[in-house]
């Protein structure tokens, strides 16, 4: 990270790109500007020899890297919601290059490349979609007109977002095997059709015609994007860390949270004096409960809880089974099946 951007936000690790543009050059000035550092080459596709299964545990991988990064950030929301959303973004940018021309990737690559768009997009949901939606857009800056494709939002964050999702739905209503099965291989004959009829579809319905948007228009028109994305993040950290003294003092004055904290992701915290660690699945089921308390509206369902964290599980006592926490830090809510952190005076 540049000099001039070390009072925005810190850097979470050594030896990480300077910003969240990889493997191509800045085409303007605005691209100086700070994004959430990470390791160049995170968008590669792996070559994932093997399962469906396989390749969505590679995804998961690499996008737990990130999080991890995240650990070291001053903001660590607006550093994975940019960080989620602008990785979800190149893949995506990728799929559509396959409709412009050329050999089609081979099926690793395709199915390889869908289970990754389809983890960081789904990352990206829950800061840009879900509960934390707060935490991201009340910081960061409208540019109404943005257009990217022929997509059009408020900020380029959104338009990046909201390409990634296009271009991720296309790809899963083609696929021709439940998504949860694991253990579908990779070179499965239905895998070649799925691959062909994706982009197909990716270029009939999803973008312009050849000729409207040919490569070298998808390269231009991707690296305008983010040079302006990179700049909205470097706004956004500067808003949070004006608003950061007055949010301190908020945080202060609400009821229940006094001498309580967590960590970036959730993995550990402290309440009531007691110090409790959770897995990935339970830490995102906690900060889930977590929001809803400090929203004023701790009761959250069981099964809304599962499906917001991308859990397979049907029981969510299942998930924290063996854990010192259930029915002490985390206990049933008022209504039948919800559940919310346990009031201070329990």
């Amino acid at each position: 990270m540049s000099k001039q951007r070390k009072s925005a936000s810190k850097t979470p690790a050594k030896g990480k790109a300077d910003n969240l543009i990889t493997n191509a050059e800045s085409p303007a000035a605005e691209c100086s500007r700070p994004m959430p550092p990470h390791g160049k080459g995170r968008t590669g596709i792996a070559q994932v020899a093997g399962t469906l299964g396989r390749a969505r545990q590679w995804a998961a991988e690499q996008a737990d890297k990130i999080k991890t990064e995240a650990e070291g950030a001053e903001f660590p929301v607006l550093y994975l919601a940019a960080a989620y959303t602008e990785q979800a973004f190149h893949l995506a940018v990728r799929a559509a290059q396959w409709t412009r021309g050329g050999e089609p990737p081979i099926v690793a690559d395709f199915v390889n490349l869908f289970a990754a768009l389809h983890e960081y997009r789904n990352r990206a949901r829950d800061f840009l979609e879900g509960q934390d939606t707060g935490g991201v857009w009340e910081h960061w800056t409208a540019t109404p007109g943005t257009v990217y494709c022929w997509k059009s939002n408020n900020s380029a964050l959104a338009v990046a977002y909201d390409f990634a999702r296009m271009i991720e739905s296309e790809i899963f209503c083609n696929c021709p095997v439940s998504y949860n099965v694991p253990a579908t291989p990779c070179n499965a004959p239905a895998f070649s059709q799925w691959r062909d009829e994706a982009i197909a579809g990716i270029g009939k319905r999803s973008l312009p015609p050849l000729s409207d948007w040919p490569r070298w228009m998808i390269h231009r028109d991707t690296q305008a994007l983010l040079c302006k994305l990179s700049a909205e993040y470097g706004q956004a950290a500067k808003a949070a860390a004006a608003e950061k003294p007055q949010a301190a003092a908020a945080q202060a004055d609400k009821p229940g949270l006094d001498g309580d904290t967590h960590g970036p992701d959730f993995r550990s915290v402290r309440w009531g004096g007691e110090t409790y660690e959770f897995t990935a699945n339970q830490s995102a089921c906690v900060e889930r409960l977590w929001k809803a308390m400090e929203n004023g509206t701790p009761d959250v369902g069981g099964a809304t809880l599962l499906t917001l964290a991308d859990i397979n599980s049907k029981r969510i006592q299942d998930v924290f089974r063996d854990n010192p926490a259930w029915n002490v830090l985390i206990v049933p809510g008022a209504t039948k099946g919800a559940y919310r952190i346990a009031p201070k005076n329990n």
